[in-house]
């Protein structure tokens, strides 16, 4: 048990380091299905955006 903690709490401050120096995010623990299903619904939004047209981006000065 102890060591299931030290996992959660090391995660923890991983996610609060994350949330200060790159973005706001969410943790979400995947070994829950509520997780599993939610990695499971952004893997597959992820895969369906490799199949639309390319954005192109446009510069210009105002």
């Amino acid at each position: 048990m102890k060591s299931r903690n030290k996992i959660k709490h090391s995660d923890t401050i991983g996610y609060k380091s994350w949330q200060k120096n790159v973005c706001l995010s969410e943790l979400i623990y995947t070994r829950t299905e509520e997780g599993r299903r939610r990695l499971l619904k952004a893997k597959m939004k992820s895969f369906s955006s490799a199949f639309e047209n390319e954005i192109k981006r446009q510069d210009r000065w105002q």
